[in-house]
């Protein structure tokens, strides 16, 4: 659930700037049709309904993944807007107040955001039971109207005309309207079922129920609204005289009454924003030519830029072999620190260019001097370059490959970057794993996800202080390959594979059964630690760890320090 929630968040982000831009040509093309305004609220529908997008190198949205599915366990929560200037304002607030206190394991994330969502989904409750409740309620109000025409009821209920359902709808007017002013509404009413108005409008409540947090998404339903409205109203008079419009203008101020339990209702359409029309229908004149097509050519720009995505790095590492690679730091400009990398560091380099999230072509960086670089040798002859520039803020990296250029906005592999570059963290590989415990480089439940592997061949995990399920099983080395078998489930026999890199294991997605609560990602370390991390001494230890290793209690005390 919350990671539904956080995907509709991102949706809004996403749509927020097309909303945006809506309200922008709405201004510019003012003398435009009105059925144009229309569908460009249309095209924020499309952005609102699906939850996938083409990417394109024309699109506009700044971030298509502004809250990151994994910010709850991040040590340091922070967002991607896109937008340097906003990250640089957000961040640090964000990484100020919700990072994890000294002596604290847990993201307070992972409290705060359960709890939003559950408040979005009562939010979305509470709207549609309003709906169900204001469409019963009215239907009820008109449930004995004799029918005039056709689908055209009258009823003495009826203060202001209207129209109600979505299937087989039907138009409900007063009985006081006079004839010539029955024809002009019963015109205008029936614009609105040819054109499926009644269809549009419940399918924009029923986005903006969804996004009912976004104060921009509310902003955009009245203005939809109101924009259905003018643009019937254009559709219908277009074919009148001046003295028809006249009495046209006369029919809508007849009909501007009260009508509170009409506008309530999301499936009913009234008569709304009287004087601007009135203002409008009497001021109206045909559109140019090449008014038409100007607005239909930003139409269709404002499709092609805002419901794609920007283009992001991707890298197959099936199908891109690294051959060799450096690192390089340039802290000392006449001579800068370089070391070659080894054929364990060059596969996590691997692992961790296909698993790059955030990363958008720009070339935010071209022409900057990098402070340390990654610069890898592929199989087909290109290279690839990984640079970061400021040693002070690792924000600043990017990615250079057959002439493109990538931002990237991924806190782990910037951190990845700046621990091989400037850190110098290129350790040895000795194999040794046996009497080791390891420590997952995010957050667990609550607490750390701490690995063990036992040197009687045997583990135990647990993925934090708030999980209830702790791992036990057996582990195999073949080569620097690690394979632990979780066998405390009868049924649910669990099997991931590791790669020893240095003194610490790195995660093998390809055949691994991932772990119950928190999903390691492909090339995700697990850090080997001194200190062993144990959150349940003074505890009770659940009966089926006490007899695992065979003695009681064995399979709680901390392995032996390996030297």
């Amino acid at each position: 659930m919350n990671e539904l929630f956080l995907k509709i968040v991102n949706m809004s982000i996403s749509a927020s700037w097309l909303v945006l831009a809506v309200l922008l040509l709405r201004f510019v093309f003012k003398k435009a049709p009105r059925w144009v305004n229309v569908l460009l609220w249309g095209i924020v529908a499309v952005r609102l309904i699906f939850p996938f997008s083409i990417e394109s190198a024309l699109s506009l949205i700044p971030s298509a993944e502004t809250i990151s599915p994994n910010i709850m366990m991040d040590k340091t929560p922070s967002v991607q807007t896109g937008i340097p200037v906003l990250n640089s304002v957000i961040n640090p607030m964000i990484g100020s107040s919700l990072a994890p206190a000294p002596g604290d394991s847990a993201n307070p994330l992972q409290i705060w955001i359960p709890i939003l969502c559950m408040i979005w989904g009562i939010g979305v409750t509470v709207l549609l039971l309003y709906t169900v409740v204001s469409y019963w309620r009215l239907r009820r109000n008109v449930s004995e109207a004799v029918i005039l025409r056709d689908n055209i009821f009258q009823s003495e209920n009826v203060g202001s005309p209207f129209v109600l359902g979505v299937i087989r709808p039907k138009l409900y007017l007063p009985y006081k309207l006079e004839r010539q002013d029955l024809d002009h509404v019963a015109a205008h009413e029936q614009a609105h079922i040819r054109r499926r108005d009644h269809w549009w409008k419940p399918l924009g409540f029923l986005l903006l129920t969804i996004h009912w947090f976004n104060p921009l998404m509310w902003l955009a339903y009245v203005l939809l609204c109101r924009d259905i409205e003018l643009a019937c109203d254009e559709k219908v008079i277009k074919v009148l005289d001046s003295g028809q419009r006249a009495d046209y203008t006369r029919a809508l101020v007849a009909c501007s009454v009260s009508r509170p339990l009409i506008s309530a209702c999301p499936l009913a359409f009234g008569e709304i924003g009287v004087k601007k029309r009135v203002k409008s229908v009497m001021n109206y004149k045909k559109p140019s030519f090449w008014i038409i097509v100007l607005a239909v050519i930003a139409c269709v720009a404002v499709a092609v830029c805002f419901l794609t995505n920007p283009v992001r790095f991707q890298f197959d590492e099936t199908s891109h072999t690294i051959v060799s690679g450096s690192c390089f730091d340039f802290r000392a400009a006449d001579a800068p620190a370089a070391a070659e990398m080894d054929p364990a560091q060059l596969k996590e380099l691997s692992l961790r260019l296909a698993g790059v999230k955030n990363a958008v072509e720009s070339s935010k960086y071209a022409g900057l001097t990098p402070g340390y670089q990654i610069s890898a040798l592929l199989q087909d002859g290109t290279y690839i370059r990984i640079s970061g520039y400021s040693l002070s803020d690792k924000d600043m990296v990017d990615i250079e490959w057959n002439g493109e250029r990538y931002v990237v906005n991924d806190r782990g592999f910037q951190d990845y970057l700046s621990r091989i570059c400037v850190d110098r963290d290129i350790p040895a590989a000795d194999g040794t794993v046996a009497g080791k415990t390891y420590l997952y480089e995010k957050e667990g439940i609550m607490g750390n996800f701490a690995l063990t592997l036992y040197e009687d061949e045997t583990f135990f995990y647990s993925e934090g202080i708030a999980s209830s399920y702790m791992g036990i099983g057996t582990w195999t080395q073949d080569g620097d390959t690690i394979t632990l078998t979780d066998k405390k489930t009868a049924g649910d026999v669990r099997i991931n594979h590791f790669r020893i890199d240095g003194e610490d294991l790195v995660f093998l997605s390809e055949g691994s059964s991932n772990f119950i609560y928190v999903k390691v990602e492909n090339g995700e370390r697990f850090t080997y630690t001194a200190e062993v991390p144990w959150p349940y001494v003074n505890a009770d230890v659940p009966e089926e760890l006490s007899y695992f290793h065979g003695n009681p209690h064995s399979c709680c005390k901390p392995p032996k320090k390996v030297v």
